[in-house]
């Protein structure tokens, strides 16, 4: 599956025109973002004619939707990116070993660990929670709450839900909701802005 968002290859890049021609004659699918109808919106798969400026709303909106419908890969979150990692909602700060212990490090940042029920230094046996918000006990014997990076995420994108969106973007629901769909399930996909 190929996303192509804001540019027009057979008018820009004629090589990057061809290859997506040939993938698509392989079987590829394609989502084309962009207001006007170029010649490969004509043969997406998925147009979404976004009223211009509004690209960052299709943006959370879509965001809304993989996290939603948990179309994103759980395990490459844990592993790959801060996802899982606990901010304080006292002051928005990751929240690292040094803030649960006077000699810890702030290089070492903290999770969730779902099988111990507690806050852990992220590692490669940790079942460390995705979403959700958890009380964590300080040095100094103050507790707070935190939240995983992807939940502050989620509370983020829950107010640009596709169908909140439409009004904004010019996009329709349902067309949003099968773009990122595809996306997700259409593998591999890529990505080119």
């Amino acid at each position: 599956c190929m996303l192509i968002w804001g540019i027009n290859p057979p008018a820009t890049s004629p090589a990057q025109a061809m290859r997506v021609n040939r993938a698509r004659r392989r079987g590829a699918k394609l989502i084309v973002v962009d207001p006007r109808k170029t010649m490969l919106a004509a043969k997406a798969d998925c147009w979404l004619r976004v009223r211009p400026g509004t690209d960052g709303e299709l943006a959370m909106a879509m965001i809304h939707v993989l996290l939603e419908e948990r179309l994103f890969d759980e395990q490459f979150i844990r592993h790959w990116t801060n996802g899982s990692w606990l901010v304080r909602c006292d002051n928005n700060q990751l929240l690292t070993k040094r803030d649960l212990q006077i000699s810890g490090s702030t290089d070492a940042y903290m999770v969730w660990d779902e099988q111990e029920d507690g806050p852990r230094a992220m590692g490669d046996n940790t079942a460390a929670a995705l979403f959700g918000s958890f009380t964590v006990n300080l040095s100094d014997g103050t507790a707070i709450e935190c939240r995983t990076a992807l939940q502050m995420l989620a509370n983020k994108a829950v107010a640009h839900a596709p169908e909140q969106s439409a009004s904004i973007t010019t996009v329709p629901p349902s067309h949003v909701r099968r773009a990122v769909r595809l996306f997700a399930t259409e593998k591999p996909s890529s990505y080119c802005t």
